[in-house]
């Protein structure tokens, strides 16, 4: 899903927020309105929280933040997981995009708590 030729997890996020509110545009709602609601929100979170870390106040903020950021990523691939169909290769496209964006979140949080240890 990510076709950014440098690494860059802003643009990521953002572009992961703006691909969760265009699917949710096309989604045939039928009753799961609430469903969406609570993808879009999730989705737009992580990026919300991601660019607050890039200026936190400290390591600690930016730990915060990414663990925000990583909670709002398991919760958008738990509402993915809930509202993509069967054989849905953009739903999942998506999904696995929540899953790497956990994971990525979840690595950067222990990053920081080793170099918490280091400077103890």
């Amino acid at each position: 899903m990510y076709e950014g030729r440098a690494y860059d997890l802003e643009e990521r996020t953002i572009r992961f927020a703006k691909a969760v509110l265009d699917y949710a545009k096309v989604y045939p709602h039928r009753g799961s309105e609430h469903l969406l609601m609570q993808l879009t929100r999730a989705a737009t979170s992580v990026a919300a929280n991601y660019m607050e870390a890039c200026v936190a106040e400290s390591l600690k903020d930016f730990r915060h933040k990414c663990c925000l950021s990583a909670k709002e990523a398991k919760e958008s691939w738990f509402w993915l997981r809930m509202t993509v169909p069967a054989g849905d290769a953009k739903g999942k496209a998506l999904t696995m995009e929540a899953l790497e964006l956990t994971k990525i979140f979840a690595a950067t949080k222990r990053t920081c708590d080793q170099r918490a240890l280091t400077k103890s």
